[in-house]
């Protein structure tokens, strides 16, 4: 369910929206209707409101929905309520639709649209202030649940900085199997860089290189850097000779790190 031509109309009469300057709202009702006669698209994919809206012609960016599979309309509120969110149509220090608003604009109740905002403050996109408006807040603020967030809604963007994250993260692990590992996981390493099959070698080295820190934090924030790196690529040739003489600095109790930052400082 969607809200008609009509209906949009007469909430913009009510709201007396500018659309020569669109608001959050605005935003919103536009982003839910991607097949409605009131919109009109660009090649560049951007949205207009024909003459229709007020005989106005302004330009409102939008996003589509997600085509992940959702549990509930909770979820699938929430997915597009973040979204705007991620992507910077509601920027930090912006006021977030009301829920009413919201409501209307994804054709669910306002209890949906309660569920997915509280859901947003849990992961500290927004704050509720009480009796008064719901505050965007910066999502570099957040924690590392909101990384995983921005890769499953495909926000544009920030490929850079999650390579980044993944790059430098090595830096601890490497640091504390050089001092930690026992003879059979610096063996076992080079086994690994040497044998595994190249589809499973980059997860199965550095898996085994997180259990080799002896800290159990590490093989957990492995596999979240995994899923939000949607999971590492084949291995080619070159990749693995790299992770032989990484090995190999390991089994020779040589700190592997100046080898490793040489490396990767190239693609930094």
């Amino acid at each position: 369910m969607v809200p008609d031509e009509g209906s949009l109309t007469r909430w913009l009469k009510r709201s007396n929206a500018d659309l020569h300057k669109p608001s959050p709202e605005l935003a919103l009702l536009c982003a839910f209707l991607p097949n409605n006669t009131l919109v009109n698209r660009s090649r560049n994919g951007e949205t207009w409101l024909p003459s229709t809206a007020h005989n106005a012609r302004s330009r409102v960016r939008t996003v589509s929905l997600t085509s992940m599979k959702k549990t509930s309309a909770a979820d699938m509120v929430f997915d597009q309520l973040s979204r705007n969110i991620l992507d910077g149509t509601w920027p930090p220090g912006s006021a977030l639709p009301a829920e009413r608003t919201i409501a209307e604009g994804c054709g669910c109740s306002r209890i949906v649209a309660r569920q997915a905002v509280h859901k947003l403050a849990d992961l500290g996109l927004v704050r509720n202030h009480q009796g008064g408006k719901t505050q965007v807040l910066d999502p570099s603020q957040a924690d590392s649940r909101v990384a995983l967030l921005m890769v499953e809604l495909g926000i544009d963007g920030w490929d850079r900085e999650l390579e980044e994250q993944t790059l430098l993260w090595a830096i601890g692990p490497l640091m504390l199997a050089h001092r930690r590992a026992t003879d059979a996981q610096r063996a076992a390493l080079a086994d690994i860089a040497a044998h595994e099959p190249a589809p499973t070698l980059e997860h199965r080295f550095w898996e085994a290189l997180s259990a080799a820190t002896g800290n159990r934090l590490f093989p957990m924030d492995l596999r979240f850097w995994e899923r939000a790196a949607n999971a590492p690529e084949s291995a080619s040739e070159e990749d693995r000779a790299f992770y032989i003489e990484l090995a190999g600095l390991l089994v020779q109790r040589q700190d592997p790190l100046p080898f490793y930052g040489s490396v990767v400082g190239t693609l930094l």
